[in-house]
């Protein structure tokens, strides 16, 4: 774990440099610099359009991660199920002592077990996107290219935030 932390904390230093391929350390090199290239690859591909290679990069991000949302997902569902099991075994073992706590414990994994439910699997996905998602982002704010160009009404180099609140709407309005 403390591995997996130093490795990610390593391109915490170059945060505000701009990415290019001879940036270095782990974060810059096999997370942030292969998505740079992706976006600006695909802009190329509509004409130097920054957004919509953005656009288009987000959704193959979303799709290469469809599969372990699709899994929270049933897992999700799965713990609701057993639920109504899991309140009655909390009721049965409502004592606080030691001893009834690790027959509650004992008896909440075979629950687990019988159902084929992992409680921490809808922490794992989590654990795979976020490192994704916070590369994205790095991605999109260190590529210099995509700092010199508009999409729609935006300057995708600026740093002010949207008068008109459009962004945050959008995004609430896909969300649901």
């Amino acid at each position: 774990m403390f591995l997996l932390l130093a490795i990610v904390l390593a391109g915490c230093s170059e945060i505000n440099q701009p990415i290019t391929a001879e940036s270095k350390g782990f974060w810059n090199e096999y997370i942030v610099y292969p998505l740079s290239w992706l976006i600006t690859y695909m802009s190329e591909l509509f004409g130097s359009n920054y957004g919509l290679g953005i656009i288009v990069v987000t959704i193959l991000i979303r799709l290469a991660i469809l599969p372990l949302m699709i899994q929270q997902t049933r897992n999700s569902k799965a713990m609701q199920a057993i639920q109504p099991e899991l309140q009655k075994l909390r009721e049965k073992y409502s004592s606080k002592d030691a001893q009834t706590q690790q027959k509650l414990q004992q008896e909440t994994m075979l629950l687990f077990q019988k159902h084929g439910v992992n409680p921490l699997a809808g922490c794992l996905p989590l654990f795979i996107q976020m490192p994704i998602l916070i590369g994205f982002y790095h991605a999109i704010m260190r590529t210099e290219e995509i700092a010199r160009h508009n999409f729609l009404w935006f300057d995708l180099g600026e740093k002010k935030k949207d008068p008109f609140y459009i962004l945050p709407l959008v995004a609430g309005v896909t969300t649901f």
